[in-house]
């Protein structure tokens, strides 16, 4: 998981999350209150906003974050195994996983970090069977 969380308020406006999300260059904000998640603001979101609803740049500019974000959030612990973790993220359609602790968030899981890990995974298994193949 990555450490810290970029979020951002359920009152801030989407083009203040817009603007996070350029300047840090990722993907999707977490909403919160306080320390508590509660949704997730993506691209696709605010694409929808334009497309599907309709909405002007205008009033892009002043819709609060709370009327747009993805909820109920889906997350997961940071103990939780990985496949665990892949499976929720395949069933309910979703690329990242806020981790939550007691309600406070701790970091994100995203397929990003889940393609590293199965690719030290990979190379781990490859190096062990070059290992054995070596000792033939």
């Amino acid at each position: 998981m990555r450490r810290p969380v970029v979020s951002v308020g359920p009152k801030d406006a989407v083009w203040q999350a817009l603007e996070v999300m350029i300047s840090t260059r990722i993907g999707a904000v977490v909403v919160a209150e306080g320390e508590r998640p509660v949704g997730i603001l993506t691209e696709s979101d605010v694409v929808r906003l334009l497309v599907d609803r309709g909405m002007g740049v205008t009033e892009l500019l002043t819709v609060p974050v709370e009327n747009v974000m993805s909820k109920p959030v889906v997350t997961c612990s940071p103990d939780e195994d990985l496949v665990d973790a892949l499976t929720r993220m395949l069933e309910r359609r979703v690329r990242r996983l806020p981790v939550v602790e007691n309600e406070r968030l701790v970091g994100i899981l995203t397929e990003r970090d889940l393609m590293g890990a199965m690719l030290s995974l990979l190379r781990s298994a490859t190096a062990g069977e070059a290992r054995r193949d070596t000792r033939g």
